[in-house]
């Protein structure tokens, strides 16, 4: 035969005799030792494009989760400020504003609020409120039931390592639905208990009724009895999915805040004493930064904890519980907000407090490991509490009766979508920002 093997012609035979071994000629030789040569350099072309090919995948998938942290940030903003439109009834929001915040709803899976469902299909409000709390539960089953099939069906496909993989991408995608919807199912169950009292005189008993509803008493025996299927709900959704959260989390803590020890006192030169104060401090803080680092990338590592990635991707280890605090400011500002002293100011105050008191937590941990995702936070936390500042404000010029003032012009509601966007656009703006292509960050600005 003949085979061109390192830039030379080489020539061997091939013995057709089972009883006869021919002794390795020279050319031989030579063709053994090509083939190796050749192996070798495509053994090392095949690990480089392999390398190339896993560095280009874990930066794709890097850019998306930088997309998708900064999105979680921006729709649970919206999602408040969806809340406190229709739970701060008092305050005359501008129609502009009205429009746009009841399209951004959608964002709360709270589609049955859109559209003409309760019209199409007859729904009581009783109904309305097993339909909502119900129907998360049915998806999540059915999704589960449906994953579990196709894997049944693929069960002789794919690695173990495949396998696990698409386990944690159906719990991923679980958590994921869950974090959506969690503040509207808790808006609908929490505010079945919150009623309005109507003086009726003449030392009659007061009227109450749900504050959502007009047409349902508090006091009815229909009311009573799905009072008791609320209180349920309550247990389950908005306590019992936080409950459950620190729980699972504080169980995994050596894995989403491994121990670690990172050296600070050794430095070349100097004497320790001879520190100033300021030198500590900056040790300090790049010793600090350097067991998140380290933290990081053992966190990462780790295959035990894969499931929960959706909980502690975009945060600091030493911040394991951040999630938890999200998940009870998202329900306190969506739903456990419409049962203190509906239809008045106390109430748009105590708003505002809990989104100071937010702020105040987010600008101090800064819990997030991308910097810029700290930045779309802090912008996202002044947006809440800038609304519920307006909305003092707007409140207050109605109760004074100043139907001519900036709040009852178009420059109001402008002003309200501009503090409404302001997250969005600081998150695309770093977005497109760092990407290869700077056409994207001009045709931005432009837009803007």
């Amino acid at each position: 035969g003949v085979s061109e093997l390192d830039g030379q012609t080489l020539v061997y035979c091939m013995s057709t005799s089972d009883d006869e071994e021919d002794p390795k000629t020279e050319n031989d030789s030579k063709a053994e030792a090509a083939v190796e040569r050749l192996s070798g350099t495509e053994i090392v072309a095949a690990k480089k494009s392999t390398e190339k090919k896993n560095q280009k995948e874990n930066a794709r998938r890097s850019f998306h989760k930088k997309i998708l942290t900064k999105m979680k940030i921006v729709v649970a903003a919206w999602q408040i400020a969806a809340a406190s439109e229709g739970i701060l009834e008092q305050v005359r929001f501008p129609e502009l504003y009205k429009h746009v915040v009841t399209i951004l709803g959608v964002l709360g899976l709270n589609i049955l609020d859109v559209g003409s469902f309760k019209c199409l299909f007859g729904w009581s409000f009783f109904d309305k409120l097993m339909v909502v709390t119900l129907a998360p539960v049915g998806i999540i089953l059915f999704g589960a039931g449906l994953y579990t099939l196709i894997q049944l069906c693929r069960s002789k496909l794919g690695t173990a390592q495949d396998h696990r993989q698409h386990k944690a991408n159906l719990i991923y995608a679980i958590l994921l639905f869950v974090y959506v919807i969690i503040p509207s199912v808790s808006t609908e169950v929490i505010t079945y208990f919150s009623c309005r009292h109507f003086d009726r005189g003449n030392h009659r008993v007061d009227l109450k009724i749900v504050a959502s509803q007009l047409d349902i008493k508090c006091t009815g025996d229909r009311y009573k009895l799905f009072g008791i299927y609320s209180a349920l709900m309550i247990v389950l959704w908005p306590v019992g999915v936080t409950l459950g959260l620190t729980v699972l989390l504080w169980r995994n803590r050596a894995h989403l805040n491994p121990l670690v020890i990172v050296d600070s006192n050794s430095r070349e030169g100097g004497k320790k004493d001879e520190e100033t104060d300021d030198f500590k401090k900056e040790k300090h803080r790049h010793a600090t930064a350097m067991r998140e680092l380290v933290k990081i990338k053992k966190r990462d590592e780790d295959e035990s904890i894969s499931s929960l990635e959706f909980f502690f991707e975009e945060y600091e280890p030493r911040c394991y519980l951040f999630p938890v605090f999200e998940l009870a400011r998202r329900i306190f500002l969506t739903s456990i907000l419409a049962v203190f002293y509906p239809g008045s100011m106390q109430q748009i105050a105590i708003g505002m407090l809990g989104a100071l008191l937010s702020m105040a937590v987010y600008l101090y941990y800064e819990a997030y490991i991308d910097d810029h995702d700290d930045c779309v936070a802090a912008v996202a936390q002044w947006q809440v509490t800038f609304t519920y500042f307006a909305s003092f404000t707007a409140f207050a010029a109605a109760e004074a009766d100043q139907k001519q003032g900036f709040f009852s012009t178009t420059g109001f509601g402008v002003f309200l979508l501009l503090v409404l966007f302001s997250s969005f656009l600081t998150a695309v703006y770093l977005i497109l920002y760092h990407t290869e292509s700077k056409i994207y960050f001009i045709v931005f600005f432009i837009f803007v």
